[in-house]
């Protein structure tokens, strides 16, 4: 990024300057910027404080579009990357928001610190009075080359990108627990066809692939057990794992079984 240079000895002799004996910055007098509609809240900067900006996301249909869907608002820090540039880009960011936009969100996105990672962005948008308290604070003590060598990662911007991790995380496992639920259900249909003919009073179908001596039993509907015959106990476990597979999930084992409903509501 344009401007992140070494700190000059004279920035480093202002910056010191402004010390007090106590080793913090002293207070400095600030006139109130004419704030725009996206401004917060006026405050004297100091060192430590966000810089607050929004990084807008935006999802293209194909290359012709030239009105993208916006998918996510992120708010970020960017006083870390403020602090490598000079003064006269930092002024210029003022007057122009557009002025450096996309070389600060390429810096958030090669710190890690962006939710969406490399997806296309809108302008970056600056919060008008941070940015002004920011400048102020710089000017008043002559800092006009940068005060950073390289842009430290904000940790409130490391940890929303987390946070999105994480929630996505949730998403996913509540769609494979959907996905699961349906499998199963399928599956169950499968099972429920194979036995359609066996037994015109079967009402329950167990099955458990590496049982000893009856890897499928059926019940009626009040429990009692069906004797269909070895053969045709074979033939349903060969029906099943064709379709299915020889899965334990799926046809019982591992000192598990599969209980499948025949007779529907």
């Amino acid at each position: 990024m344009t401007g992140m240079t070494d700190i000059s000895p004279a920035a480093v002799a202002a910056r010191e300057a402004a010390r007090t004996h106590t080793g913090q910055f002293g207070a400095q007098e600030h006139s109130a910027p004419e704030l725009g509609l996206d401004s917060g809240p006026f405050l004297a900067y100091e060192p430590g404080q966000p810089i607050r900006a929004t990084v807008e996301f935006h999802d293209y249909a194909d290359h012709r579009d030239d009105e993208p869907q916006t998918i996510e608002r992120q708010a970020v820090d960017i006083a870390s990357i403020l602090d490598t540039m000079p003064l006269d880009q930092v002024k210029e960011l003022r007057d122009d928001p557009y002025a450096f936009s996309d070389d600060i969100v390429y810096e958030l996105q090669s710190q890690g610190a962006l939710t969406q990672g490399y997806m296309p962005f809108g302008p970056l948008e600056l919060d008008a009075g941070d940015i002004e308290a920011y400048y102020d604070y710089r000017e008043l003590r002559g800092l006009t080359d940068p005060i950073a060598e390289t842009a430290t990662p904000a940790v409130s911007n490391l940890a929303a990108v987390a946070r999105a991790r994480r929630d996505d995380i949730d998403k996913l496992r509540q769609q494979i627990a959907e996905l699961e639920a349906e499998k199963e259900q399928a599956e169950e249909r499968v099972i429920r066809q194979i036995f359609a003919d066996v037994h015109p009073n079967a009402a329950t179908a167990v099955v458990q692939i590496d049982h000893h001596r009856h890897p499928v039993e059926v019940y009626n509907a009040a429990g009692d057990w069906l004797n269909i015959g070895e053969d045709e106990e074979q033939r349903l476990v060969a029906e099943i794992t064709k379709h299915l597979g020889a899965d334990p999930a799926v046809v019982g084992g591992r000192g598990t079984a599969r209980v499948v409903e025949l007779q529907r509501p």
